[in-house]
Formats: C-alpha cells, sequence, structure tokens
C-alpha cells in the first residue's frame, strides 16, 4: 500500500516514533488525522486519510499519521491539547481516527461504529480545521 501523504509511526522503535511524532505536531499550518490500529478497517481508514490528506481545500497542509501500535498513544497524547474533546477521553480502542488542529487539539473523532470512507475522513479534517 503505497501512503504518499501519510506519516506511518515505527511500531518497532519507540523513540523513533516519538521523534517522528513530535516534528510532526513542532510543524506550522497542519491539520492532522492519527488512525490508530492495524486492522482491515484501520487500513481503510489510513487509505481513505491519505488520499483526503492530498486535498487542501482550506490552503492548510493536511497529513495522516498511522499509529499501528496503539500502546504508543500513551506516550504521545501529551503533544496534543484539548479540543472540543479532552485528550484523556481519547481511547484508541473505541475510535478509528482522531483529528488535530493547526494548533494541535484534538477537534474530531471518528467512532469504531464508522466505516471510515472518504466521506468520513474528510469530515475529520474539516473538523479538525474549524477552530
Amino acid at each position: 500500500m503505497t501512503l504518499n501523504n501519510t506519516i506511518t509511526l515505527s511500531s518497532t522503535d519507540a523513540s523513533q516514533a516519538e521523534q517522528d511524532f513530535k516534528s510532526l505536531i513542532a510543524e506550522k499550518d497542519v491539520i492532522t488525522v492519527i488512525v490508530f490500529g492495524n486492522t482491515a478497517v484501520s487500513q481503510q481508514a489510513i487509505q481513505s486519510a491519505d488520499v483526503r490528506a492530498g486535498s487542501a481545500p482550506a490552503g492548510f497542509k493536511r497529513k495522516a499519521v498511522w499509529m499501528q501500535d496503539t500502546s504508543q498513544w500513551d506516550t504521545l497524547k501529551k503533544y496534543l491539547k484539548n479540543g472540543t474533546i479532552a485528550v484523556s477521553s481519547v481511547n484508541p480502542g473505541n475510535l478509528i481516527a482522531i483529528g488535530v488542529s493547526l494548533s494541535d487539539k484534538i477537534d474530531a473523532e471518528v467512532p469504531t461504529s464508522k466505516t471510515p470512507d472518504f466521506i468520513v475522513m474528510e469530515l475529520a479534517f474539516v473538523q479538525a480545521s474549524q477552530e
């Protein structure tokens, strides 16, 4: 699977994953969707998010992040801020993805009850960009 607009966090090197995540969050003017897990649904979600990240209708850069190892969330969540969704309420076991705003706030979530098609993943980007 070719992902042109996605950063795939290392599942085997936690420090590399953290470094990659930190550098993405440090980038200015990027709207991000983080996809959790490595299931068939997660793979569909990351493919859809990757395609939607290639489009920047509001002029802001978009990126998708694939966090295949959801245990990394405990370490990486400290780089994000509360938005319309509190960082502490994010449970990768109940979500397919979250949307992160330009100011690193969590402002969108995709629950596991949704099918992560292009529309759902576009909405995650849009909701994250409305801050």
